[in-house]
């Protein structure tokens, strides 16, 4: 099995600089971000899906419960609470670990920051998809307008929470800000 040089490398082994390439540091940035909304792509995705196969399901095969749940019953509670609680210990966890990365001694620059702020992110979209899907699955229980917003809020939450270049380089400079 035969290997060939990639064609940005000369034949001394040293990379040629390519005229248009990006910075090192804007790649990464930019790799993390598209991994970073692909997660969130896939969140919404998967919450949609849930809430598509439990109407159908209780359209075609089971009807519901026969008892009434409540305007303010436990699930409902729960389908607020849950989209809530996940901002709230996103924020802690990413507060946390701006603060370790402050004390690190290093100078924070998106390299540097990039794999803090993937897996802060990435807690936020997991757990965010977890409270979507869980409400949308409760579309078995009920399938009202109330229980459809209630669906809705953790898909609204992760749009507004979408992943960007500017986060990346923000969450980099809280970094910087709090080490000095």
């Amino acid at each position: 099995m035969s290997t060939q040089a990639h064609p940005s490398e000369t034949a001394g082994g040293q990379t040629a600089e390519r005229p248009n390439a990006a910075p090192p540091d804007a790649s990464d940035a930019r790799r993390v971000v598209r991994r970073l909304t692909q997660a969130n792509n896939l969140a919404v995705f998967a919450i949609v899906c849930t809430g598509l196969a439990a109407v159908a399901l209780v359209q075609t095969v089971w009807h519901g419960t026969s008892e009434r749940l409540g305007f303010f019953g436990p699930l409902t509670w729960l389908r607020l609470l849950l989209p809530l609680g996940a901002l709230l210990l996103t924020a802690v966890v990413t507060q946390r670990t701006v603060g370790r990365l402050a004390r690190s001694g290093v100078e924070v620059g998106l390299v540097e920051a990039a794999p803090a702020f993937y897996r802060c992110k990435l807690l936020s979209t997991v757990l965010l998809g977890a409270a979507g899907v869980f409400s949308a699955g409760c579309l078995l229980f009920g399938h009202t307008l109330k229980d459809v917003l209630l669906a809705l809020i953790p898909i609204v939450l992760l749009l507004l929470t979408r992943t960007s270049e500017a986060g990346l380089a923000s969450f980099a400079a809280m970094a910087r800000e709090e080490s000095a």
